[in-house]
């Protein structure tokens, strides 16, 4: 689960889609129109099937409305309690990403829903086919959010078969610049970016190679020795890895008088990953970093 920014914004942007969609006369879909990959020799999968619940994947479209897309069929059994059904995080190929799954199903009702992937190009591009997809789920009360859940399952689903499963690995290129490196975690900075609305942005892979959820963060980030707010943690599972993008907004450098990306000389800031499951533990890794701007 990533809770930089961007992803704030996706997701907003995802819920606003559904209640327009929501209010607009139903049209059938041939999803066999060009366009729409579905997986017809997918095996439908069980999540879970419980007193309570059952929830399944049924389907694979490749190339959905707003990506690669599960097709999710979600069954409420409970007399009296609506739940609320979550995708917490989840991995492609072992780049975790971030899912977007998020319904109220009430008593005794079913649903069809889409469990979303969206992508950037530079995502999709480290990815590839999807040959490993791994999922955290979950449902609860949702009107007791106290509750202990009803589910909360780990599983994989593997849509062209356990064999051909693959984990991605990326290649350093020539330009790349490792920032931080052990045996547990990378930080290499593949390239920067001056954009009109995020502003100046350090893009970056991440790679988490311990057996527990951690959180990549910065703290103290300064621009030409002038302090400078910045938003930025990325939360990764298990042995996986990830692309993200380090953000100093717009108003925040024309505050230090940032115009335009040659202005920027030195950029200075603590790097940290820490334990996402244990906030009182020492930290996984620790480093003040410096990086100078041609």
């Amino acid at each position: 689960m990533y809770f930089r920014t961007k992803t704030i914004v996706k997701t907003l942007t995802a819920i606003l889609m559904a209640m327009i969609i929501a209010v607009i006369p139903p049209f059938s879909v041939d999803s066999n129109a060009k366009g729409s990959k579905s997986s017809t020799d997918f095996e439908e999968y069980t999540v879970v099937d419980i007193d309570e619940t059952t929830v399944k994947i049924v389907d694979i479209d490749e190339d959905g409305d707003w990506g690669y897309t599960l097709k999710v069929s979600i069954e409420n059994n409970s007399d009296d309690i609506t739940y609320m059904y979550s995708a917490e995080s989840a991995s492609l190929n072992g780049v975790c990403v971030t899912p977007y799954l998020y319904t109220e199903v009430k008593p005794g009702k079913k649903t069809n829903e889409d469990l979303e992937f969206y992508l950037s190009e530079e995502e999709e591009e480290l990815i590839g086919e999807v040959t490993d997809i791994f999922i955290v789920m979950h449902a609860y009360d949702s009107n007791d959010w106290s509750a202990d859940d009803i589910f909360y399952e780990e599983f994989h689903i593997y849509p062209k078969g356990e064999d051909n499963a693959e984990i991605v690995e990326r290649e350093d290129e020539d330009s790349d610049i490792i920032l931080a490196e052990n045996d547990d975690i990378r930080l290499v900075l593949t390239g920067t970016e001056m954009d009109e609305y995020w502003g100046y942005e350090l893009k970056v892979y991440l790679l988490n190679d311990t057996d527990q959820n951690v959180v990549f963060t910065i703290d103290d980030a300064s621009i030409n020795g002038y302090m400078i707010d910045c938003y930025w943690a990325e939360w990764l599972l298990p042995g996986t890895q990830a692309l993200s993008d380090i953000d100093f907004y717009p108003e925040d450098l024309e505050d230090i008088d940032i115009e335009d990306e040659d202005d920027i000389e030195q950029i200075e800031f603590t790097f940290r990953v820490y334990d996402a499951d244990d906030y009182y533990a020492d930290d996984i890794y620790s480093e003040e970093i410096t990086i100078e701007i041609d």
